[in-house]
């Protein structure tokens, strides 16, 4: 499938994940930043832990909220919390720096609380009869963007502007940036509102050998990321 034959509005939200993807590098430069300015392993997982505990799953109420609200909200939802965790991040120096990383984590918890609104708007902007090579592209794109964009921020901040009020500036960039990402999400996407949604196909679950097997992949790769 060519590229000008995907729709406009999927074309557009590939686009916004194109855009976006390469910023994820936040995840694990706020590590090595709280390591840089003299946190523990144990400090940075007590941190986690603690914002974990406070940020209780609540996807089935954010979903049932959702059943009512345009999806592009949810959407530009998500930009504007991951912004302002990365504006957070940027200012944590001094003694409020704890309180501020805190408050960061927690904002980019519940902003991932928001996720499965991602595969809510995928189903509703592709065409279900051509989804399979239009999703050739929603991988290909991103997963590109991300790999130069990878490189080039991690040789920038990995050998050239390594030091804690680097990465800081680094943060405060990036969650500014989310203001045009926001802004594109708004103006280019439609609002994927109630009228646009689609009827529910009919499902069955069950717990058959291969679900299982699964399961067990599903529960090690959590476990794995988690120790990560």
């Amino acid at each position: 499938m060519r590229w000008s034959e995907i729709p406009v509005s999927a074309r557009r939200y590939i686009l916004y994940h194109t855009m976006v993807s390469p910023l994820l590098i936040v995840w694990y430069m706020l590590p090595l930043y709280m390591f840089m300015t003299g946190y523990s392993v144990l400090d940075i997982g007590i941190v986690f832990t603690v914002v974990n505990i406070l940020s209780i799953p609540v996807v089935y109420l954010i979903g049932r909220v959702f059943d009512r609200i345009a999806i592009r909200h949810g959407l530009v939802l998500i930009d504007g919390l991951d912004g302002a965790a990365y504006v957070l991040y940027g200012l944590s120096y001094g003694p409020l720096a704890p309180l501020m990383l805190a408050l960061g984590i927690l904002f980019e918890k519940i902003s991932g609380w928001f996720y499965h609104l991602y595969p809510a708007a995928e189903k509703l902007l592709y065409p279900r009869e051509r989804i399979e090579e239009i999703y050739a592209w929603h991988m290909r794109l991103p997963e590109i963007s991300q790999l130069v964009g990878f490189l080039l921020l991690g040789y920038m901040f990995g050998y050239i502007y390594n030091t804690p009020e680097s990465f800081r500036t680094a943060f405060l960039l990036f969650g500014l940036s989310s203001v045009f990402t926001m802004a594109y999400l708004w103006l280019f996407l439609p609002r994927l509102d109630k009228k646009e949604r689609v009827e529910p196909e009919p499902f069955v679950f069950r717990i058959d050998r291969e679900f299982k097997i699964i399961l067990i992949i599903e529960a090690l790769l959590t476990i794995g990321w988690g120790l990560a």
